[in-house]
């Protein structure tokens, strides 16, 4: 929920890598299994403790990555109305992201960011972020690789660090090894610098898990490693393409 990198690739596909941060002592998530969601099939590793996700990717062209926090971090409160996740889950209520604002309640929800890329004729990236008062959207641009660390764990000399490591990372790969070698990115875990960990582990969170979504043509891929138990699972999705507005 913490970590998140987008990469295009030709032909209108693309590569998102995330690396969830949790408390270690949180349950494991169940692999990644397909469910039904309003007529939609969506593939999503499910949170045991809130049945929510932090990602998931669905046939009717969207996949969609959230995680803690807005643009500035916030102190958390004891509780909250909804959680993050199933506001995710959510998302596959409606036809399109227009319809999943105008109708979702968010307050009384902690602060998060969610990113969505649609894909119809073309890619679309957005970024939605609910600070707790107000919700915003962002757009994208889906022909550039993007990385996001959530404000929440890492301070922003961390987060800049991390920018020019991915653009250095991008500069130094092309597309025939993006699709292994971000992976390579995203377990780096020199715990003598905190600045290159993308694996951390504290004495609060640790990165829990990695999850990787290709699309590729009219299919989706997931790779899911569950790194508290060393396990590895594979889901893929077959896209229906629609004609899903905006």
């Amino acid at each position: 929920m913490c970590t998140l990198s987008y990469i295009p690739l030709s032909h209108n596909d693309y590569i998102l890598t995330s690396n969830r941060d949790e408390k270690y002592e949180r349950k494991s998530a169940l692999s990644p299994q397909l469910y039904n969601i309003k007529g939609v099939n969506v593939a999503y590793p499910k949170d045991l403790e809130k049945n929510g996700t932090w990602i998931a990717m669905s046939d009717n062209c969207y996949t969609l990555c959230l995680f803690n926090g807005a643009n500035t971090p916030h102190k958390p409160m004891k509780s909250y109305k909804r959680s993050r996740g199933l506001i995710l889950l959510d998302f596959f209520n409606y036809n399109n992201i227009n319809q999943f604002l105008i109708s979702t309640d968010f307050k009384g929800v902690e602060p998060f960011t969610l990113v969505i890329i649609q894909y119809v004729n073309q890619i679309k990236l957005f970024e939605i972020v609910w600070n707790g008062k107000q919700i915003q959207i962002f757009y994208k641009d889906a022909n550039k690789p993007h990385i996001w660390s959530s404000v929440m764990i890492y301070e922003s000399e961390i987060r800049i660090h991390r920018k020019k490591m991915f653009d250095d990372f991008i500069n130094k790969n092309n597309e025939t090894t993006f699709e292994k070698e971000i992976l390579n990115f995203h377990k780096n875990k020199d715990f003598t610098d905190k600045k290159q960990n993308l694996i951390i582990k504290t004495e609060i969170v640790s990165t829990v898990s990695i999850t990787q979504v290709l699309k590729n043509g009219l299919k989706t891929e997931m790779k899911y490693h569950d790194l508290k138990i060393d396990k590895t699972a594979e889901i893929s999705v077959d896209l229906a393409l629609k004609n899903n507005n905006t």
